[in-house]
């Protein structure tokens, strides 16, 4: 089975807090987040977000987020973010879409 060793660094902290962890190749953005969330002691009080700026992409697991990017795409005609509910979450493309 092939597997990647990532490295964890919480942002802006004094000292650096890290952790250095294993996960499968083809592990979903849900496990991802269990993941950070067991390495770190914390109890999955936090809902999760992973950004792909180049993509265009935001992976989440909270539908408020959906719904404020349907509501700030709803002030475009003509675009609208796609969702896609799966094992990793809810996707949104923000990607800009044309209507016919």
């Amino acid at each position: 089975m092939k597997a990647f060793q990532i490295k964890i660094e919480l942002i802006d902290s004094e000292p650096l807090i890290w952790r250095r962890v294993v996960i499968p190749a083809d592990v979903t953005f849900r496990r991802l987040h269990d993941t950070i969330q067991f390495s770190m002691g914390w109890l999955d009080y936090h809902l999760y977000e992973f950004e792909f700026p180049q993509e265009k992409l935001r992976i989440t697991n909270d539908e408020e987020s959906y719904e404020e990017f349907k509501f700030y795409f709803a002030k475009y005609k003509n675009k609208k973010p796609t969702k896609k509910e799966d094992p990793h979450g809810i996707i949104v493309n923000i990607s800009v879409r044309r209507s016919r």
